[in-house]
């Protein structure tokens, strides 16, 4: 999965990735728990003081970015089963956090110079790349969760042609399409091997709000 996030999230990448700014500035570390906290940066005065109280609990995510132990303790709470992979040589470092059990695996990755003692920068922005993902992810899953028991086998539902030449079997109550193909035979040999499971139905949605766009309210967000 291609490595998609918000221009707010990519401001507090590159504040955090900006080797000028130094470890003991707090910014660096304010920037992480405003993006798991989901809150404005800079942060308020009441938000300052939250993580301010944060710091004093042991909040992995008020320390993350200058004690890289904080940052692996939060992506095994937060993300637990997740693959980390460090090589560092020569002030440069190559990370990447995979982020599974959604279905697919999601993964962020940092590239570029950093020294040793700065790591946990690195750490910190492959972590955002990956979770700006992997929560968006869990949004559409969400949007999908309660359907799988209330809908009738993929190759019971009728096969339609939802674009020219192209048929898919097709659930309009819950608006959901499944795979297409070139012919009413292929689409339904498509529904037949449809394994549902939120994902696959996950994936339905998104195919039917694509066929059928005035019919599909956007029902997730994007961090």
């Amino acid at each position: 999965m291609s490595q998609r996030t918000s221009p707010r999230s990519r401001h507090l990448q590159d504040l955090i990735g900006d080797l000028k700014t130094p470890l003991w500035d707090d910014r660096l570390n304010q920037a992480f728990w405003a993006h798991d906290r989901r809150v404005a940066f800079p942060l308020t005065h009441y938000d300052e003081e939250t993580w301010e109280g944060c710091l004093r609990e042991g909040d992995p995510t008020a320390w993350a970015v200058t004690r890289p132990e904080a940052i692996l303790k939060h992506i095994e709470e937060k993300w637990p089963g997740s693959r980390l992979q460090i090589n560092a040589q020569n002030g440069r470092a190559h990370v990447t956090l995979l982020i599974t059990g959604l279905g697919r695996g999601v993964e962020g990755e940092f590239k570029g110079e950093v020294p040793l003692t700065d790591l946990g920068r690195a750490i910190a922005i492959a972590f955002l790349r990956a979770d700006d993902m992997a929560v968006s992810l869990q949004q559409r899953l969400l949007a999908v969760s309660d359907l799988e028991a209330k809908i009738s086998p993929c190759k019971d539902w009728p096969v339609e042609e939802v674009f020219p030449r192209r048929w898919g079997a097709v659930h309009h109550e819950h608006r959901l399409l499944c795979a297409t193909a070139n012919s009413a035979e292929g689409a339904a040999r498509h529904a037949g091997m449809n394994h549902k499971g939120d994902y696959g139905i996950m994936l339905s949605r998104e195919r039917y709000e694509a066929a059928f766009p005035e019919h599909s309210p956007n029902e997730w967000f994007e961090p």
